[in-house]
């Protein structure tokens, strides 16, 4: 069983899918019983960009429910979508590498 919690403060994050940097960043993600939990996660873009994150995951998919579902809002986001797929399928490959970690490292 996995409970924890990551804060972030005005940070920034760099990609190379994003035209300019997500500034201002900031929420707390949470992990209780196995689940993801986003309360708020928000950013901003340039001078009129906003981006806003929230919802709950389990981290097994055995574990899912009817509710689980990530909302994203997107303000003013420029995306560059030459090659996008790429960073789709990376970042698949990425989350499932990740889950694969939390439980065969972690035994949950």
């Amino acid at each position: 069983m996995l409970d924890g919690f990551a804060t972030f403060h005005r940070a920034s994050i760099l990609s190379p899918v994003l035209r300019k940097p997500l500034t201002n960043f900031g929420g707390t993600v949470r992990v209780k019983s196995n689940r993801l939990c986003i309360t708020s996660l928000e950013s901003r873009v340039s001078r009129r960009g906003k981006l806003l994150i929230k919802g709950n995951l389990p981290l097994r998919t055995s574990e899912a429910s009817l509710g689980d579902k990530i909302d994203l809002k997107c303000e003013v986001l420029e995306v560059r979508a030459k090659n996008i797929l790429r960073y789709v399928m990376q970042f698949i490959r990425d989350a499932f590498f990740i889950t694969w970690l939390v439980e065969n490292i972690f035994s949950i």
